[in-house]
């Protein structure tokens, strides 16, 4: 189809600015063509899984492609990426580390003479305490000021109040260990038990398999089926147009708008933004087309990524339960 490739949702992907698109973003002659290659198939579908699957991928792809082609990547940063926050850390005290930094190697790699390796050793030690003596300065310099900042904002604002003390607190680890007990109330630590822990777990609890109905209900659901069912076969019954109609464009472009900025990405690693485009659009409008004329939706669709919250941070992370 079109040349595509099968999509399959990657675990890693690059990740683009988006904020402001360039002005030929989804406009070259080639892409428009590709597009309206693609519309048509659309439009002559066969309605089945596997084409609206199949439809959908190449769409992807061809969005996947122009990103890569027009779009800036994001940094993924460096070393440094991990490292926290400091909010007393200036330049003076950049300097002064390397500065340290540098007579330290000096002192521990010198070789030579007893005198002078001892002489390095007192310009290190000196160019540390001086480092040191900023530091814990600088350091209590913003802890005062984040009292001040405190005591002004209990009076003022609650809210901000409240934030500033959490941010206080200590850090929690966000990441979920890759551990869980198994039936004899050991720490198991193979990927593939844990992951069918936490699926056999979730689908115990989401899924009861008691039996019991209420007869009644269940009596009242199917006699009103029965109902709807008999009216559409009635001569005089009226079908309504406005459900039925094609979809408009100018609806599938305001149902887009609202969607918002800066969200993560679904399965199918295309951002919002990219999704406003009108040339975007202009597919998307005859493949939701197709999909409420045959009642299929692309397999994709049906994926997401679960992220779990812990109830509290003081139970046991190796319950997925406790999520």
């Amino acid at each position: 189809m079109l040349g595509a490739k099968n999509y399959v949702a990657q675990k890693s992907v690059p990740k683009y600015k988006v904020r402001t698109l360039p002005n030929d973003f989804m406009k070259s002659e080639h892409l428009c063509q590709i597009v309206s290659d693609l519309i048509d198939e659309i439009n002559v579908s066969r309605e089945s899984q596997i084409s609206v699957d199949n439809m959908y991928n190449c769409l992807i792809h061809v969005i996947h492609d122009e990103m890569q082609d027009k779009l800036v990547p994001l940094s993924k940063g460096g070393k440094r990426k991990n490292t926290p926050y400091k909010p007393y850390w200036n330049n003076e005290l950049s300097n002064l580390w390397k500065v340290t930094h540098d007579k330290e190697l000096l002192y521990t790699r010198f070789k030579g003479r007893r005198a002078t390796k001892e002489s390095l050793q007192r310009d290190f030690i000196t160019a540390r305490d001086r480092f040191d003596r900023l530091l814990k300065k600088n350091q209590r310099n913003h802890r005062r000021g984040v009292l001040i900042e405190i005591e002004r904002v209990n009076t003022s604002d609650y809210r901000e109040f409240w934030k500033m003390l959490k941010k206080l607190g200590p850090k929690h680890k966000d990441s979920i260990p890759w551990e869980v007990y198994d039936n004899d109330g050991q720490i198991n630590c193979n990927k593939d038990y844990v992951l069918n822990k936490w699926k056999n777990d979730y689908s115990a609890l989401f899924n009861d398999n008691n039996d019991v109905y209420d007869d009644q209900f269940k009596t009242e659901v199917l006699n009103t089926k029965l109902h709807l069912e008999r009216g559409m076969l009635d001569p005089l019954y009226t079908p309504n147009i406005a459900l039925n109609q094609p979809l408009e464009i100018n609806e599938v472009r305001k149902a887009v708008g609202l969607a918002k900025n800066g969200k993560a990405m679904g399965m199918d690693h295309v951002p919002n933004e990219v999704l406003k485009n009108d040339t975007v659009i202009k597919v998307l409008h005859a493949f939701f087309q197709l999909c409420f004329d045959s009642g299929k939706v692309p397999v994709l669709w049906t994926q997401c990524v679960i992220n779990p919250i812990p109830k509290n941070r003081t139970n046991d992370p190796r319950v997925p339960l406790n999520y």
